[in-house]
């Protein structure tokens, strides 16, 4: 019986502190792009064309096509 109770405080608390971390993790999206180390332009290497992969596909480096 004290084991069922141990198991039930447990979970009780396991899940108590997910939806916790959830409305805390969801309270701050809205805020200030700059405390979540967001910046607000894209800048990364697939923005430069760098042929660096996105979403396991490679991009091709943005070029003009060559005409001959």
């Amino acid at each position: 019986m004290v084991l069922f109770a141990l198991l039930v405080g447990m979970i009780g608390f396991v899940l108590w502190y997910v939806v916790d971390r959830r409305a805390k993790n969801r309270a701050a999206l809205p805020g200030n792009p700059a405390e979540r180390g967001v910046s607000g332009t894209n800048t990364g290497p697939a923005a430069a064309g760098s042929g660096a992969p996105v979403a396991g596909k490679t991009v091709p480096p943005a070029t003009p096509p060559k005409k001959d």
